[in-house]
């Protein structure tokens, strides 16, 4: 147990503490020989309210045997509420009577911040996409448009991207207007796969033509 880098803890049938590992004690700046034998209510560094939910958890989930997960957000030694996935799990001794329970305190904080990061970057790209003036798109490997932005939209003569993407099945048949075309971007590509820009002709929704850099 001492070797795991999150908090592990045990309760007896009681929901008095048999023992945690190094983790809890660092957490949560506490010693081992001060809390064995005591219950969660007696927890002071733990605000009552909170004690009073724990201890009803911890007796709920003995008495079952069952197992409560769950995110929360709890309070470390440093002064840092930290984001954390809690984990608690009765057993039974062999004569199937409550022995206690397992339980674990793993600190993603840094997960959830790190996943904010990356909404936050996708926001921001999602911005940029959908506000920029020039039109851009992506597509399957097969040549079907899977997303598009408005400018690129207005460009081609749909009403709206989800227009384009519904309709325009395969790029080159619905938008190049010559199988020239295609071809010339499709040999620019494969002798240039890290990607292009050239010049080429592309065609409205109407049939009308114009010329475009594709990069």
């Amino acid at each position: 147990m001492d070797t795991k880098p999150y908090a592990v803890f045990s309760k007896g049938p009681d929901s008095h503490f048999l023992g945690f590992n190094k983790a809890y004690e660092a957490i949560f700046g506490v010693r081992r020989e001060d809390l064995i034998g005591k219950r969660v209510l007696d927890l002071e560094y733990l605000p009552w309210e909170d004690r009073q939910a724990y201890q009803a958890e911890d007796e709920a989930v003995i008495a079952s045997g069952g197992r409560v997960q769950k995110e929360m957000s709890i309070p470390f030694c440093d002064g840092v509420v930290h984001q954390t996935l809690y984990s608690v799990d009765g057993f039974r001794l062999s004569d199937g009577s409550p022995g206690g329970l397992i339980g674990l305190i793993v600190d993603i904080s840094d997960l959830r911040a790190a996943e904010e990061r990356l909404r936050a970057s996708e926001e921001k790209y999602r911005g940029i996409f959908n506000r920029s003036p020039v039109g851009i798109f992506r597509t399957s490997v097969a040549g079907r448009v899977v997303e598009a932005n408005p400018a690129l939209s207005r460009m081609l003569g749909y009403e709206s991207r989800e227009e384009l993407i519904s309709l325009a099945t395969d790029l080159a048949s619905d938008i190049y207007p010559s199988r020239e075309g295609r071809v010339r971007l499709l040999e620019a590509l494969a002798a240039t796969p890290e990607g292009v820009c050239m010049e080429i002709e592309f065609r409205r929704r109407d049939g009308t033509p114009f010329h475009a850099i594709i990069n």
